[in-house]
Formats: C-alpha cells, structure tokens, sequence
C-alpha cells in the first residue's frame, strides 16, 4: 500500500530520549502527506467539556458495543485503545473511528472491568479516562476480528482481555475490587504524573517509536490529532515503562529502527475495512511486525506498528 510504503521508508527520528528504563525517538513530519495541515477534530475530553459529545450504554446493555453521540460542529476522533470509565463498567475502544458531525454511531468496544455490571439508569454514560499503554493497545489489536467489509461483523476475545487485564494489575500490585485496568491508571498517577512531567513535543512531531526491552512500538498521527493526544500517549508510555519492571531497553539505534520500517514497508500484507462511520481502517502483517491504522482520504490518520518481539524480553505482562 503505497501509503504506508511512502511513510514508513521516510520517516526521520529524533532522539534518543529517556523516559524512566524506556527508550523514546520522536517522528518528525516530512513530506506532504504528514505536513499538509488537516481538517480539525474534536476528541472525547473535549466533546464531554463543551457538552457536544456522549458516549452512552446501547438500550440493550451490549457488552460489546457502545454509543457515541456527536452534537458537535467537527468529527469525532475516538482511537484505538481510548480507555472509557463509568457506563455499566469499564470499556476500551478496539478500532480507531471518525464519526461525523451531528450524528450517532455505534462503537466496538472490549470490557476493561471483569466484576462490575450496573444496569442503572444514572450509570448508562461514560467519562473521559486515559489511552490504553502500548502492549495493551498491541493485545487488543491483535484480538480482534471482523467480517470482511463488513463493519457489523467485529468481535473481540473477551477472555484474553480480561486475562491481559488481570497480568497488568498483578503486575504492579494494584488492588481492584472490580478488576478495572482505570484502577492501574488510578493507583499509580502520582508515579505517571512525575516521570511524565511537563513533556511536550516539538511542533513538528508527529509520533514516537517507544522501546522497553527489546519491544519497539510505533505511534504515528495526523498533526491535529497527535497535538492532542501528546500527553495522553506520554503517559501511557510512562505505565509501559512501569510494567517493564527494571529491564533497561536495548537502544537499537536510528539506523537499526529504520532497517525496521523499510522492512516493514516492503514486506508486509495489508489488509483493508471499511470504517465504522468515516475513512477506513487497515492491517499491516508480516513475520516480524503487526500494525493497525486509521486513513481519511487516503491519508494516515493514526498508524500503530509493534514488532514480536522474543519473549524473554517481553517483560512480566507479555509472557
């Protein structure tokens, strides 16, 4: 897909940077396809601030489908791994989607919160949480499946979410009473909150590619979109690094990580969806790499690729 191909043989890296035992090197926007300034975007946290957007809970109390309404004048970005708190429990989104303006849409969503399941009137809408940490967005792309072209056809492994779930509690001694990954997110803010600091990303970046062991993870977003959800993603590689434990990454180096992409770029099977409202959606597979992504007119939207990394270096919640 000539897209991807374009993107990933020329992308530059800045870097490396620290971030606790996690190694960061910063995308920087080149060519038209990354730089051409986009049509603007609302995202949840904004939408549940000026009152324009809800999600709410299906009549019908689906676990695996939600609600989202756009009041607004914009399109609502809702990404892969965007973590939703309260409703009857705790969901994740597992496709990146743009809804459209004035309009209502029904989301695919995983449950992120095993023991709870309120049914009352005044729980049935969700608030705004945090952006799923790399290796559970990787999980959750790699556990879903859909029907070809056919948006109703998308099902997640429940079960294997739930297990990823409960692995990432253990893992940093988080007590939940309803086994909710929000609990993680919760109990560790103040850790989350002091590595992450008053980061903020050049004007011209466009990414990360994050590393904790030997796992590289990429994160590529359209302009409008990534101003927007810098922090949220630094913090989710914050609680990456938390889980790693205290295995240093391995800093493979510019040329090695671009050795990475140009493969990827050349080797891989894409395969193409329809959205669940606006743009399509994509999958991108080979031997060493799985990535999935969200375009507009034939432009990126937002790219996540991880590589299968070797289990020993895979950390406590991989294996």
């Amino acid at each position: 897909m000539k897209i991807i191909t374009d993107t990933l043989s020329h992308i530059e890296l800045q870097g490396p940077y620290f971030l606790r035992n996690s190694v960061l090197y910063a995308i920087e926007g080149q060519g038209r396809r990354v730089h051409r300034k986009p049509s603007g975007v609302i995202m949840l946290e904004e939408g549940m601030r000026e009152q324009t957007v809800e999600l709410r809970e299906l009549a019908s109390g689906t676990v695996s489908q939600i609600q989202a309404h756009n009041h607004s004048a914009s399109t609502l970005y809702l990404p892969e791994g965007e973590i939703c708190k309260a409703g009857y429990q705790d969901r994740v989104v597992v496709l990146a989607c743009l809804v459209d303006k004035s309009s209502i849409k029904e989301i695919p969503v995983a449950c992120v919160e095993r023991d709870r399941w309120s049914s009352t009137s005044s729980s049935a809408n969700f608030k705004d949480s945090a952006i799923a940490f790399p290796s559970f967005r990787e999980s959750i792309s790699r556990n879903v499946s859909r029907g070809k072209g056919d948006t109703s056809a998308i099902s997640v492994d429940q079960k294997k979410i739930w297990n990823f779930v409960d692995k990432s509690l253990a893992a940093l001694n988080i007590h939940s009473q309803t086994q909710s990954i929000n609990d993680l997110y919760d109990q560790r803010a103040d850790d989350i909150a002091r590595y992450t600091g008053d980061i903020s990303g050049n004007e011209n970046t466009r990414g990360y590619v994050c590393i904790t062991g030997k796992k590289m993870m990429l994160d590529l977003y359209r302009p409008d979109v990534f101003c927007k959800l810098h922090h949220k993603l630094m913090e989710g590689y914050v609680v990456e690094s938390l889980i790693q434990g205290e295995v240093g990454a391995v800093d493979p180096g510019k040329d090695r990580l671009k050795e990475w992409l140009v493969g990827v770029s050349q080797e891989s099977e894409v395969t193409r969806f329809g959205g669940i409202d606006l743009g399509e959606n994509i999958k991108v597979e080979n031997g060493s790499s799985f990535g999935t992504g969200l375009l507009l007119d034939g432009e990126i939207v937002n790219f996540s690729l991880y590589n299968n990394a070797d289990r020993e270096y895979r950390g406590q919640v991989y294996n």
